[in-house]
């Protein structure tokens, strides 16, 4: 069909990085939208390695320029949405966001101050840059911020998400931006669908991932029914079910175990996704689905001493598929 509804295939430049030497900031910039036009993607996120320190208006109008020659689409992430409230995490540590708002453990409440002026600048940038699309995921791949966690269970950690992505709402109301809200190896898609319908703000959508249901020990394939009718933009991600490579007579663990792969090794059904989600998406023409392999173990030597283009390698792949899969539709 040639792609009729127009999907914007991309990928996360932080799985193909510029070459070694590269200066970040606008080297990076030009590199990676540069590498946009070689791979035929017109999407990709807009992370810190690739934005000038220096960010005047005449800075970001140079990249707005760069953008829209090469017709790419720019997301963005607001990295301090999570302190908007100005509520403690207690669930884990913060990380490098927190620190930027002053805490790093999990019961010191973040400066709401700081997030907000954060965000403030990301939403700024966005407008800049003529983006439509501010984007960020709560869980931090591992138990403590996922519906694992017995000691705070997704009835509690929904309170903590919901404080803040209603004052991200409030904040882009006017601005024509929309907050999509990721499934992030935490919740699985009706617990993240309830959360954007009880904030209830066409300013809250859902940026749909669609292999992290599998990291979360959950069908990724059963999330499609919650997160299409929310979702305005995309992560391609395929897994494998696969014999446990670490199971012995001596050590029997798990017998089989999932794993990442090339997109099309796995068993997530792309097709009977990407016609749900032009069924009942609220605006599917358009859309930027990115790229974004995970969890893939190397296979052989090559792969095992250098990460970095094994990344590279396995981003382009499935940037190449991507844009076969988009060709039927």
């Amino acid at each position: 069909m040639g792609n009729t509804y127009d999907f914007r295939v991309g990928f996360q430049p932080f799985n193909l990085m510029p070459p070694a030497g590269t200066p970040a900031g606008m080297e990076s910039y030009i590199w990676t939208l540069e590498e946009c036009s070689r791979l035929g993607a017109r999407a990709v996120s807009l992370f810190p390695h690739m934005i000038p320190k220096e960010l005047s208006s005449d800075t970001l109008s140079e990249m707005a320029g760069i953008a829209r020659e090469r017709d790419v689409e720019l997301l963005l992430y607001p990295f301090t949405v999570w302190g908007l409230a100005g509520l403690p995490l207690r669930v884990d540590s913060w990380g490098a966001a927190g620190a930027a708002m002053g805490v790093s453990a999990p019961d010191d409440a973040p400066d709401s101050s700081v997030a907000v002026k954060g965000v403030e600048r990301t939403i700024k940038m966005a407008l800049a840059l003529n983006s439509r699309f501010l984007c960020g995921g709560y869980g931090h791949n591992n138990v403590a911020t996922s519906r694992y966690n017995k000691a705070f269970p997704f009835s509690e950690q929904r309170k903590f998400i919901t404080a803040n992505l209603k004052i991200m709402a409030e904040m882009l109301e006017g601005t024509g931006l929309v907050f999509a809200y990721e499934n992030h190896c935490d919740f699985n898609g009706r617990e993240i669908a309830s959360i954007i319908e009880d904030i209830g703000s066409k300013n809250i959508r859902a940026l749909y991932d669609f292999g992290n249901g599998a990291v979360a020990c959950c069908d990724p394939m059963e999330d499609l029914e919650y997160l299409a009718p929310y979702a305005v933009a995309a992560h391609f991600k395929d897994f494998a079910v696969v014999d446990n490579p670490l199971r012995t007579k001596l050590y029997p663990d798990m017998p089989m175990v999932t794993t990442g792969c090339y997109l099309g090794d796995g068993y997530i059904d792309f097709e009977r996704i990407l016609r749900t989600i032009i069924e009942k998406a609220p605006t599917p023409h358009g859309m930027p689905l990115l790229a974004e392999p995970a969890f893939k173990l190397p296979t052989n030597d090559e792969e095992r001493d250098d990460r970095v283009e094994y990344n590279r390698k396995i981003s382009r792949q499935y940037v190449a598929k991507m844009l076969e899969i988009v060709e039927g539709f």
